[in-house]
């Protein structure tokens, strides 16, 4: 089910990041807005991090649940599979860096946007490295196995 619907969520991956960027008056904001919007920002961090590991094999979302993903017991990471929406959100930020690395020396480029795909990749930077400790712990135990 979830494979279905991989396009449609990694397009409102997109439009939810593209609203994270810093706007350029961000400093003339009021406190409350900065905070505000910071929150925003984390909210989002978790949404992202809870779309790159949902799939069946880790039983989220779990059928007919009304749970939102704080309340979810996901399974361990030594036990979690990679998520269905990983790889095209992988690809899609690594095709905003591309993009904005172009711009570089350029008078477009904006460190703003340029932040925005970091701060996406560094939210999903702790499910790749234990996914990538998990592959390399079952590479190590079938080795011993034999």
């Amino acid at each position: 089910v979830l494979e279905a619907y991989a396009t449609v969520l990694s397009k409102a991956a997109r439009s939810l990041r593209s609203a994270s960027v810093f706007p350029a008056e961000f400093h003339t904001w009021t406190a409350e807005e900065r905070d505000s919007f910071v929150e925003f920002r984390r909210e989002l961090r978790d949404a992202l991090r809870a779309i790159a590991i949902a799939s069946p094999q880790n039983g989220y979302p779990a059928q007919g649940s009304t749970q939102n993903s704080k309340q979810h017991k996901l399974p361990p990471p030594a036990s979690r599979q990679p998520g269905v929406l990983l790889p095209l959100l992988l690809e899609q930020i690594q095709v905003d860096l591309a993009s904005q690395l172009q711009l570089l020396d350029t008078e477009s480029w904006s460190w703003q946007h340029l932040e925005e795909p970091l701060h996406a990749l560094s939210a999903l930077a702790k499910e790749i490295s234990d996914l990538a400790r998990n592959s390399s712990a079952a590479v190590i135990q079938t080795m011993r196995d034999r």
